[in-house]
């Protein structure tokens, strides 16, 4: 009994150790994450263009698990390419204000992780943008080979520049999704379900080889209601009528650089040194001539203090 009570006093002055030991260096990194953002101090210079990074997954909230990503970043030395919506559109607000914010650049392709970046975030973003514009500060994009969901955010820009090779596509929303019942017939695995209403449709993909007469119906209709607005809006920015684009998607679909500044899809083509150049001679080079003067958004996000609570 003795060397059996020595024992569990050994094992667990041994537990005790090994998890002081494991709480003490999860605050040491901690420390140190903290240490990185404390030990340089951004400052904003006037005259300076807010940078809008689209390379990036536009989230609703914050991560569940963003106490994980950072010190996976931390660890591993890989950026985390994911922001959150809140963060996003406060800055652009901020800067409306801001006097040393003079303009605002966009530029990249949205990344899209599981159902971050859709359609409604993205709203959300362009309308932060228009305020912007509308305060009377200038919006510039930059596209190469943007997505429909690229477009319709950049298309509220005071002026698009087109990579001279780059390639705008309107060429409408589609959708699909894949049908089970012939793979699970011939396996013989049966599938009962219970479903009440026409256009309850979310069991058909275990049951049909097709789809339905009233789900094509539905989603039809909800496809037509968001090509609607996306013409919409882009109509309204490009002064273009919306039968002129639903003409220009029906006929041609994708649009290289003359044929996008033929249209007005597009203000310019030029590559991304040259629009370097120009906004710097507009607003203000660095001290180094080499760009202008810029400010990430999302650091300019940090830097202002915006933090979803």
């Amino acid at each position: 009994m003795k060397v059996f009570f020595s024992s569990l006093l050994g094992s667990l002055t041994a537990f005790l150790i090994l998890g002081l030991m494991a709480f003490i260096g999860f605050w040491a990194v901690i420390g140190v994450i903290a240490s990185i953002g404390s030990d340089s101090v951004v400052e904003i210079e006037p005259g300076s263009v807010l940078v809008l990074d689209l390379n990036t997954t536009i989230q609703d909230a914050p991560s569940v698990a963003e106490i994980d990503a950072v010190l996976q970043s931390v660890l591993s030395g890989e950026t985390q390419s994911a922001t959150y919506l809140l963060k996003v559109t406060d800055a652009i607000k901020r800067a409306e204000t801001d006097e040393d914010i003079s303009a605002l650049l966009l530029h990249g392709n949205l990344l899209t992780d599981s159902y971050s970046s859709g359609l409604a975030t993205v709203s959300e973003v362009r309308k932060a943008l228009a305020s912007f514009k509308a305060s009377g500060k200038k919006v510039y994009a930059y596209l190469l080979n943007p997505s429909q969901k690229d477009y319709y955010l950049a298309s509220v820009a005071d002026e698009i520049w087109l990579n001279p090779f780059g390639l705008i596509s309107l060429n409408g929303l589609a959708t699909n999704k894949p049908f089970l019942g012939s793979a699970l017939e011939k396996y013989g695995i049966g599938v009962q379900t219970t479903r009440v209403g026409t256009y309850k449709a979310a069991v058909e993909m275990f049951k049909r080889t097709g789809m339905s007469k009233a789900d094509r119906e539905q989603k039809t209709a909800l496809l037509n209601d968001f090509w609607s607005t996306l013409l919409a809006e882009i109509s309204v920015s490009r002064e273009i009528s919306q039968e002129e684009l639903l003409q220009l998607s029906n006929r041609d679909a994708f649009f290289t650089g003359a044929d996008a500044l033929a249209v007005n899809l597009a203000d310019r083509t030029g590559y991304l040194d040259e629009l370097i150049d120009y906004i710097a001679s507009i607003y203000q080079y660095t001290d180094s001539e080499e760009t202008f003067q810029q400010m990430d958004l999302i650091e300019y996000a940090d830097v202002r203090g915006f933090e979803l609570d």
